[in-house]
Order: C-alpha cells, then sequence, then structure tokens
C-alpha cells in the first residue's frame, strides 16, 4: 500500500490527498514531523542535502515528492472521473505552477509573524509532541526559525509575496469570467483542485474542509486579498461544498 508522509495544515498535502481521494487510491497517510523526522526522510529517500518538503508519496516505484506528481500518479492508478482532462495537460500544469506560486506567497506571508504567536507555533507541532507544554513549544519555535531561514523571510520578501499572489488571483478571476459554468474548464478537473487550494491564501475554508486551529487560522487571513477577491473565495466554498471529500 501506498504511503503518503503530509502535514495537516498544509495545502500542498491537501492537494495531493484531494487528487488520491477522488481517484480511490487506499493508502496509509502519516504525519510528518519536521527537524525530528528529517534524518529519517533523508535516509529513506537518500537525499543528504538540499530541502525535504512534504506530502511525499512512497508506492513500489520511485518515491514521489510534490503533489502534482502525486496527482499524476493517483491519475493512472486510481479510478473515478479524470482531473487531468484530455487535450489540458499543459494548461492544467500552468494552473500548477500559479498555485505553486500563491501556495509559496501565503506560507510565506503566514509564516514571517508566527514567532509572535505561541499558540500558533503549538499548531504546527504534530500530536504528541504540541501536548508537551514548553518543550512542545521549544520544538515548534525550532522549526519555525528553521523555515524562516530556509525561505529567507524579509519584508521585501512580503511585498513581492503579495504582488504575486495578485496577479495569480487576476489570472483566475480572467478565467472565470470566461468560463461558462463553475469551473476552470467545462468539468471539474486538477486545474479548479489547484486554485481552489490557492485561495486559502486568501482566508481559510471551514474547518471541515482545512482543520487548521483557531491561531493559525489567525495568521492566513489577508485581508487586503480577503476584500478584493471575495468572488473568488465564494467560487471555492462551492468547488468544496460540491466535490471535497470526493463522492466516492
Amino acid at each position: 500500500m501506498p504511503i503518503l508522509y503530509s502535514l495537516y495544515f498544509s495545502p500542498w498535502s491537501l492537494k495531493a490527498r484531494w487528487a488520491l481521494d477522488h481517484h480511490g487510491i487506499d493508502y496509509e497517510q502519516r504525519e510528518y514531523m519536521p527537524i525530528i523526522g528529517e534524518p529519517f526522510m533523508r535516509l529513506r529517500l537518500r537525499k543528504f542535502t538540499g530541502k525535504i518538503t512534504v506530502p511525499i508519496l512512497f508506492t513500489d516505484g520511485e518515491p514521489l515528492t510534490d503533489s502534482f506528481a502525486i496527482a499524476r500518479y493517483a491519475e493512472q492508478h486510481g479510478s473515478g472521473p479524470k482531473l487531468f482532462l484530455p487535450g489540458r495537460g499543459r494548461d492544467i500544469e500552468t494552473w500548477n505552477q500559479r498555485s505553486e506560486t500563491a501556495l509559496e506567497a501565503g506560507r510565506l506571508l503566514s509564516m514571517a509573524e508566527v514567532l509572535e504567536d505561541p499558540e500558533a507555533i503549538l499548531e504546527t507541532v504534530p500530536p504528541p509532541l504540541n501536548r508537551l507544554g514548553a518543550v512542545g513549544l521549544t520544538l515548534g519555535k525550532s522549526a519555525t526559525r528553521t523555515f524562516l531561514a530556509k525561505y529567507q523571510i524579509n519584508a521585501a520578501a512580503k511585498t513581492s509575496a503579495m504582488a504575486e499572489a495578485r496577479e495569480v488571483f487576476e489570472a483566475l478571476r480572467d478565467a472565470r469570467q470566461q468560463a461558462t459554468g463553475d469551473y476552470i474548464y467545462d468539468e471539474f478537473s486538477y486545474a479548479d483542485i489547484c486554485m481552489v487550494v490557492a485561495t486559502y491564501l486568501c482566508a481559510p475554508p471551514a474547518k471541515r474542509y482545512f482543520p487548521l486551529g483557531d491561531a493559525g487560522r489567525r495568521r492566513c487571513i489577508h485581508p487586503q486579498l480577503s476584500e478584493e477577491f471575495g468572488d473568488l473565495i465564494a467560487w471555492r466554498d462551492t468547488i468544496l461544498e460540491r466535490h471535497y471529500p470526493p463522492k466516492l
């Protein structure tokens, strides 16, 4: 059985799980623990330098180390309606890249202030470590500092991230205005999954779709974006209600 390592609060992990569930793939889900789990993961991947990120799906073949590759795997090995529509492969890849740009911007904007919020830090620590009080908080702070250094978060980066996010959402709005139905294309596709999840940067959806704690949700609300792109948030909620979790 495939094994998926993911983070419950990661939108990248959500994209992977959504595609796997949509196609009825039977898999074991394991929560990845940053810092603590990294040495084991490096050994398993035989990757001793560079960044380690999740989701990662271990199968009988080579491990799949990003959500797009995992979605492709689900398409090839699962059942149900196609997410990669015929003739739309390059277009969907473009939407995936736009999603990645928005999510990276959101990660930067949300994490920039986490060190100032102990409750938010603890929410990034997986159980049972998050119930260890000061020990869990220390682990969370260490992981957060490592993250901030890894992604070189500073004031200039935050300004750039906001501009990149706006460009992505303007492209989505243009596509929605040209569409004849509720989807980016004629039917539900991985393009919709990518952009639904990308809008989490504006404001997170209901907890039943994204089980983020209250402190984490506060860090994921960006009023400038949520006010400017409220129409996209409404679209997102319609798609989530219709397609997530998948009706198998």
